[in-house]
């Protein structure tokens, strides 16, 4: 007999049961043994994670003036997308924005084409990149796939549960491996898998996509486009998809900023020197410049020097930048114009421009009048945020309806003359466009994550077409061409 004693009582066991103990604990000790070890390499091997930086522009490497739009751009008719950040509302409502698009066929050059068709150009922020990205990189399979696996994907449960496997408390834990570069990962494994911006190149680099971030230091926009990264010298095709969308939706302290490395004094390749940083209006180049010029000069120049910039780090588009117009207007601005910008890109002016504008911005926190109680904090700033936001937004458009308004201006002496002018169609696609209140609540008192409930995504995707679809610009645009066809060949109007 053996007795084993446990602290208070006695076991009397047989020797069989003593080797089935020695073994159990054996056991548990190798699955310790095993853990520690792991842990152990996990932690050694976490000093060496290290995010994938940008890669530096080879001396043939093509540049941004060989990568612009195709000279053969119709000129019938061209679409300009800009989608907005908000998370998974605004890549619903972009996503039913397109449908809309796709759905709607007109008469052009007595054929008919889609409007979709027609897209030459998207600028995207955040939640709104998502959509842009996979529509630049897929098209159609967009209208496929896009709801399964990202829309109606519970995202947000997907990185939390990333969160939780040790592999990335380590990686995490270096110090140049973020939660951005986590999600960047994920992102690249669900939707872009392996896809890099020289991908886009296979569609005949239409539509040209702009996603957007914002620069840390300055609070300004940055745009992953190759104008911008010929600045830093470096090679924007060989950039991953994942990471710009993830740069892009970058929201600050729930996520971290992505790493860009500046290569402008390192490559052997002189940096390709955008002419913002030259006069740029040739009708008065003596005009002294704004203070908005001389400050965008100063940034782009500060690029251009690796010694004072060796890295930038990019948060969430919507810093700077809800509605991802900053891009174009500032170019427009430091060009001379938006005549200027299409010469620049190579670009022919079409007869027709429509631009819509998807803005999914939140109106949360009118309840806040309606008690005596003290907001609390959170509240506080979620609706100061909120507020701040939307009146941004607000000069953003601002300041695009005056380059519009130069536009028109510019082009009545063509008009007077009986040579078809640029005609604009600018059309807004908010949640104030709504006419049921409680609808119209609904959508703006949505959350800003990157989860939402199935119906409420299908909500949102039926409200983007529909929003688009009742704007009077919108229809305008619509009886115009059907106008345009009505006539005999050679007697089109002037616009």
């Amino acid at each position: 007999m053996v007795v084993f004693f446990d602290g208070q009582n006695s076991v009397m066991s047989r020797p069989g049961h003593i080797l089935q103990v020695l073994i159990l604990r054996v056991r548990l000790a190798c699955r310790a043994a095993v853990w520690v070890t792991s842990f152990a390499i996990a932690f050694l091997f976490s000093g060496c994670a290290h995010a994938p930086l940008n890669q530096p522009l080879e001396k043939n490497a093509p540049r941004a003036e060989s990568l612009r739009m195709p000279a053969e751009n119709t000129t019938d008719l061209a679409v300009f997308l800009f989608f907005s950040g908000g998370g998974k509302r605004a890549s619903a409502l972009s996503y039913g924005v397109l449908k809309a698009l796709s759905d709607t066929t007109v008469l052009l050059d007595g054929h008919t084409h889609r409007l979709s068709d027609r897209v030459e150009f998207i600028s995207s922020v955040s939640g709104g990149s998502f959509t842009a990205a996979y529509y630049g990189l897929y098209g159609d399979r967009i209208f496929e796939d896009f709801e399964k696996r990202y829309l109606k994907h519970n995202t947000d449960a997907a990185l939390s549960l990333r969160l939780l496997n040790p592999y990335w408390w380590f990686r995490l834990g270096s110090g140049y491996y973020g939660r951005s570069d986590m999600a960047a990962r994920y992102y690249d494994k669900r939707l872009f898998k392996g896809a890099t911006f020289g991908d886009l190149l296979k569609n005949g680099n239409r539509p040209f996509l702009s996603i957007n971030a914002t620069d840390a230091a300055n609070a300004e926009q940055f745009s992953f486009t190759q104008t911008t990264f010929d600045l830093i010298s470096s090679d924007l095709s060989r950039y991953p998809i994942s990471r710009a969308v993830a740069a892009s939706s970058a929201v600050p302290f729930a996520l971290t900023p992505v790493t860009l490395k500046n290569y402008s004094n390192k490559t052997g390749v002189q940096s390709y020197v955008d002419p913002l940083l030259l006069p740029a209006r040739k009708a008065d180049p003596m005009r002294p410049l704004t203070e908005r010029e001389q400050y965008l000069r100063k940034i782009v120049r500060s690029y251009t020097d690796e010694g004072e910039r060796p890295f930038i780090h990019l948060v969430d588009g919507g810093m700077s930048d809800n509605l991802g117009l900053h891009g174009i207007i500032d170019a427009s601005v430091m060009l001379g114009g938006l005549h200027e910008l299409m010469d620049h890109v190579r670009m022919k002016p079409p007869e027709k421009l429509l631009f819509v504008i998807v803005n999914a911005e939140a109106r949360r926190g009118g309840h806040l009048t309606e008690t005596e109680r003290t907001p609390g904090s959170f509240e506080t700033m979620r609706q100061v945020n909120d507020i701040r936001g939307n009146q941004r937004n607000a000069r953003t458009l601002e300041a695009l309806m005056h380059l519009v308004e130069e536009w028109k201006d510019r082009n009545r002496p063509l008009a007077v003359a009986g040579q078809p002018a640029p005609e604009f169609y600018i059309v807004i696609v908010d949640f104030e466009k709504l006419a049921d209140d409680k609808e119209r609540e609904f959508f703006q008192t949505l959350p800003t994550r990157f989860s939402l409930p199935d119906k409420t995504i299908d909500l949102l995707t039926a409200a983007g077409g529909k929003i688009l679809r009742d704007s009077p610009e919108f229809q305008r645009l619509l009886r115009d061409i059907a106008g345009d066809a009505a006539q005999p060949a050679g007697n089109n109007r002037a616009e």
